[in-house]
């Protein structure tokens, strides 16, 4: 990995029932979050180390950013995006982060806020700080895709045949998308929509549902 112990820290903590630790660190460079920068220790009850994993790595490129663009610049960017449209961009703040293609990339995170077709939107958004150009969109809110393949489902096949649902309760957005690398879920619950959804399973005569939790 190539890191050096000032370049992480300690985010959480977890003791699994066969007393096995796992230490999750986050990676900053340079003073910066590394966003998807995360290792995980796993310390076994001897107290040996069993295995490191994650996607932090030690081999930042010192020339990223070097001629930035503004903050202007970047909204800018945003702003001409037709997939942020009438939505509001929030403050911006320097990171790094790692794209779906391997790259790495020094950019402005902002939060792209307010609501599409009806529905709530929730974007983190960042603009590769050399070139101005939008290098990832990662949603924060992941529903309306999903609704509609549900509902679809219900009109054209739940009068037909019995249907048993698999809902997730995940862990924040962000761990999930550049952690675990998901993209889409069907359907996506987080705690707070979860009796809403939930209440419509029974409506629309669901007859089970299967609800996983991830804590990780």
């Amino acid at each position: 990995f190539r890191l050096k112990s000032e370049n992480l820290a300690l985010r959480r903590l977890t003791v699994d029932e066969s007393g096995t630790r796992h230490f999750r660190y986050a990676q900053k460079h340079q003073g910066l979050d590394v966003i998807g920068g995360d290792l995980v220790v796993h310390v076994d009850v001897k107290g040996d180390i069993s295995a490191i994993n994650g996607t932090a790595r030690g081999d930042i490129s010192p020339t990223l950013g070097a001629n930035p663009i503004g903050e202007a610049e970047a909204r800018g960017a945003i702003i001409k995006d037709a997939r942020f449209g009438g939505l509001a961009t929030g403050a911006l703040r320097t990171v790094y982060i790692e794209t779906d293609d391997g790259a790495m990339h020094k950019a402005f995170e902002a939060v792209v806020a307010g609501a599409r077709n009806g529905e709530p939107v929730r974007d983190k958004v960042y603009v590769d700080l050399d070139t101005g150009a939008i290098v990832a969109d990662y949603p924060q809110i992941f529903h309306a895709e999903s609704r509609k393949v549900y509902k679809d489902w219900i009109e054209n096949e739940g009068s037909k045949r019995p249907i048993t649902i698999w809902t997730y309760m995940l862990c924040p957005a962000w761990e999930a998308q550049i952690i675990y690398k998901y993209k889409q879920f069907f359907p996506m619950a987080y705690p707070w929509r979860a009796g809403r959804i939930f209440k419509e399973f029974a409506n629309d005569c669901v007859r089970g549902y299967f609800n996983e939790i991830d804590h990780v």
